[in-house]
């Protein structure tokens, strides 16, 4: 930009009888109909900044306090810049009410650029004919939200072509970024670009947006109702907590690609050069996001309906997952992995009956989208997590309490096959044993050392009785396969351990069998 240094506003009012306009060091209006050369304004010139009318060539706020505020109300801007160190607003309270700094106004090319803003930036209106472009080194420390305008090109964040004879790479920090208008967005970083975005939060899903290569510490979809077919795509970043709370989606999120934040994103970046003191004594950005920092990473689903949510090759095994009163039945997943415990609420604040029935109703959606999507070994694992949260919930003196303890003990809800051969081989232990001392008076269970020799009555079972034990595992095998005449008075106590026997053995076979064939054909 070729900006006139020895151009003077004031005079230039003066020249023109511009009687809607004034420039002094507490404020610039800027409140006629007449075309502006370029030039540049400060902070060290004025106080605020109100422009209303006008066409202006090229127009940048460069540096400074503007303690009373910026306002851009109207006019038409063929290019437009905010950069160096601004201050705008008053600091000393921080109850204030944000006031917009984009009310209107035409805007043919806006960029922040190399800028490093303190206080909030809102944009509530204005017509930005190739969207809003933020490249080079800038720090948005406070909010920067979009809550309305018009916007005919994407909001551009570090998409443009830095200068090649840069030699360090660029860092765009955004410690709280709020979108609460529809608009098109690319946020895209890369080798020679970097950008951390300390709180994501959009509370309308606009049209399209589109994030690649870049962290957030807080990634937050909010209380809106959109019935447009949007399109959000996250791509290639580390994200270290996600929230979609009280809000449904009728379009398509994808999550491809995504990890938690690593411990060294920032590097020890610093903006010494638009340090408000001393350039050379600028604190770590860091700092700024000390309130962020967690060792724990989640993702929260709360109310929601979460309508096509893909998760592409992503790492959820790091995270924790909370799920509360939500439809999950559209998710899409691939090359990803779920962590093994899902939670309702981080607070643990509800009572145990409704956190289980909750768990329940969450573990059954995931095992319909595992179902959907052919991955039989997580839909029988979300399955069983299902029966554990129901046979929790039940009493004892419920029937289905008893199956499905059955169905824990004998191969742990189809997911394990070695322990449904386990019960198999202890049940049948179980009652062969009393029935060989029902049958065979010269063995006895030897219960008091003194009188018998346990190793002797080991030995006597194995040489005479091992041998049939593998036919009594044959639940259909004969009734005298011991080939021992049974004494009458002990037949039927023999006919009780032998029926029960069956019973066990055949259930644990048939589980064996259910385990083994979980991942075949049918096996769902």
């Amino acid at each position: 930009m070729n900006t006139e240094s020895t151009f003077s506003l004031q005079e230039f009012i003066l020249q023109n009888n511009l009687t809607n306009s004034k420039i002094d060091e507490y404020q610039c209006i800027l409140n006629d109909e007449i075309e502006y050369p370029p030039f540049s304004i400060s902070g060290k010139e004025t106080k605020s900044l109100i422009i209303k009318k006008g066409v202006f060539k090229s127009l940048t706020i460069d540096s400074g306090d503007f303690s009373y505020g910026i306002s851009i109300e109207g006019g038409e801007f063929k290019y437009f810049q905010f950069s160096g160190l601004l201050h705008i607003g008053e600091s000393s309270n921080k109850w204030r009410i944000r006031n917009p700094i984009i009310k209107g106004g035409t805007f043919h090319n806006f960029r922040i650029v190399d800028c490093f803003l303190t206080q909030d930036f809102e944009i509530n209106g204005g017509t930005f004919e190739n969207g809003i472009h933020l490249t080079g080194h800038v720090n948005l420390q406070s909010t920067f939200a979009i809550t309305g305008g018009i916007f005919k090109k994407p909001i551009n964040i570090s998409r443009v072509r830095l200068r090649s004879t840069r030699v360090n790479p660029s860092v765009v920090v955004i410690s709280n970024f709020e979108l609460y208008h529809d608009c098109r967005i690319n946020i895209e970083g890369n080798d020679v670009i970097k950008i951390i975005i300390g709180r994501l939060s959009i509370h309308q899903l606009s049209q399209y947006i589109s994030i690649e290569n870049i962290s957030i510490f807080q990634l937050n979809f909010s209380s809106f109702d959109s019935q447009i077919s949007n399109i959000f795509s996250i791509k290639n970043c580390n994200v270290s907590n996600i929230s979609l709370s009280h809000f449904n989606n009728h379009g398509k999120i994808t999550f491809n690609n995504i990890s938690p934040i690593e411990k060294n994103v920032f590097n020890n970046i610093k903006f010494g050069n638009f340090s408000r003191s001393n350039g050379n004594n600028s604190r770590p950005i860091e700092e700024n996001f000390s309130n962020m920092l967690s060792h724990s990473k989640s993702i929260t689903i709360s109310h929601s309906n979460v309508g096509n949510l893909d998760f592409i090759s992503c790492k959820l095994e790091n995270y924790k997952l909370f799920i509360n009163s939500s439809k999950l039945l559209n998710i899409f997943y691939t090359n990803t992995t779920f962590p093994e415990k899902i939670e309702v609420s981080p607070l643990n604040n509800l009572p145990q009956d409704e956190i289980l029935f909750k768990l329940k109703d969450i573990y059954e959606q995931l095992q319909t989208v595992s179902s959907k999507q052919g991955d039989k070994n997580n839909s029988i694992n979300w399955q069983a997590k299902s029966q554990e949260c129901y046979e929790k919930i039940l009493s004892y003196k419920n029937l289905d309490w008893w199956m499905l303890k059955a169905n824990k003990l004998s191969n742990d809800y189809r997911r394990n096959w070695l322990q449904g051969v386990c019960f198999t081989i202890i049940s049948a232990l179980i009652f062969y044993i009393p029935l060989v001392l029902c049958s065979d008076g010269n063995f006895n269970i030897c219960v008091i050392p003194s009188q018998c020799s346990t190793l002797e009555s080991l030995s006597y079972f194995f040489k005479t009785h091992f041998s049939n034990f593998f036919e009594f595992l044959n639940p259909a095998h004969k009734v005298d396969f011991l080939k021992i005449e049974i004494q009458d008075n002990l037949k039927p106590l023999s006919g009780f351990f032998d029926f029960f026997g069956r019973l066990f053995i055949g259930f644990g076979i048939y589980q064996t069998i259910q385990a083994f064939r979980k991942l075949g054909k049918g096996g769902d």
